[in-house]
């Protein structure tokens, strides 16, 4: 019994220890070229921006009549607005280039990153729904 025990100490202690070197490379990284960072977070950004005017001026077309396709609408804007908030809340100011700031903002970001790829995800997968429905009407 005591070297399960053992085993387990060691493996909580080398997750630590991953997380911590994924934790100081990525602090590194951010603190030696922070505006790749600020670039990527500016693009996704962007993008969703995009895709939110696209789909509000869907909307506002004749799309009444599908009930389905406006759920899906509405749906979508709705994760659009919530990753938009949370990409701002990750928002990272290089000009703060410190290596506290760096750590601090590195630490935010692993613990929403899997947010960030869930939602960018869901949003990505109701997106091509839409297309699918509205390349269907076209026919």
């Amino acid at each position: 019994m005591e070297a399960l025990a053992a085993v387990g100490l060691i493996a909580n202690v080398m997750q630590f220890v991953e997380f911590g070197a994924k934790l100081l490379s990525k602090a590194h990284k951010l603190h030696q070229n922070g505006k790749d960072i600020v670039v990527e977070e500016a693009e996704l950004h962007k993008v969703t921006e995009d895709l939110q005017n696209v789909l509000l001026k869907l909307k506002d077309e004749k799309m009444a009549r599908n009930r389905f396709l406006l759920d899906m609408v509405d749906d979508s804007l709705k994760l659009s607005h919530e990753l938009l908030a949370l990409l701002s809340s990750l928002q990272y100011h290089p000009e703060n280039n410190t290596i506290f700031q760096s750590m601090k903002h590195s630490a935010k970001y692993m613990r929403k990153r899997g947010e960030v790829h869930d939602l960018e995800s869901r949003l990505g997968r109701i997106r091509n729904q839409i297309c699918f429905h509205l390349n269907f009407l076209l026919r």
